[in-house]
């Protein structure tokens, strides 16, 4: 999701209000950054609970919350033209799509839904589909999907979890 809407500063803030909500106090923008980006909310939270930063039950809390603050978010977010005439000039050329993202379904479609590129993929993976990023379960999940080998795929990454799955299931990868 983080490739078609800019979508750290959303998962930031929505963690950071349910954070403070719950537990009273927030992540601090390097930390999120440089330790948290791009992996989904129930490892973050399973870490802090690890780490004596939360109990179990106001995770459970936290978790909830997040999601909650999430999708308005996500529906506030603005929306770069150039980046859907790209997936639909692609799809004009008969390339097949997907979407692979850390964050739960309900998040994914909805930043697919916001960005109206859902008619240019051929199907979109979440985190509940296989294990997240770092893993390459997802990625190898989607080369099973589109029956190639993951060599055959061009992942576009904005995240070292995600650069690393696609690296480790054998996918062509470029950062951005």
């Amino acid at each position: 999701d983080g490739c078609l809407i800019s979508t750290d500063a959303v998962h930031e803030r929505a963690l950071n209000e349910a954070l403070h909500a719950v537990a009273g106090f927030e992540l601090s923008h390097d930390e999120h950054m440089t330790r948290w980006k791009g992996l989904p909310t129930r490892i973050k939270l399973s870490e802090l609970v690890c780490e004596g930063r939360l109990t179990t039950h106001q995770a459970s809390q936290a978790i909830v919350l997040k999601q909650g603050y999430t999708l308005p978010a996500i529906e506030a977010a603005p929306v770069d033209p150039r980046k859907v005439e790209l997936l639909s000039a692609l799809a004009r050329r008969g390339w097949h799509q997907c979407a692979v993202s850390n964050a739960v379904a309900e998040s994914v479609e909805a930043m697919l839904l916001r960005v109206g590129v859902t008619g240019f993929l051929d199907f979109w993976l979440s985190n509940e589909d296989a294990s997240p990023k770092p893993a390459p379960d997802l990625y190898l999940l989607a080369a099973r999907r589109f029956q190639v080998d993951p060599s055959a795929l061009v992942v576009v990454e904005d995240g070292a979890p995600g650069i690393a799955a696609a690296t480790a299931a054998g996918c062509r990868v470029v950062a951005v």
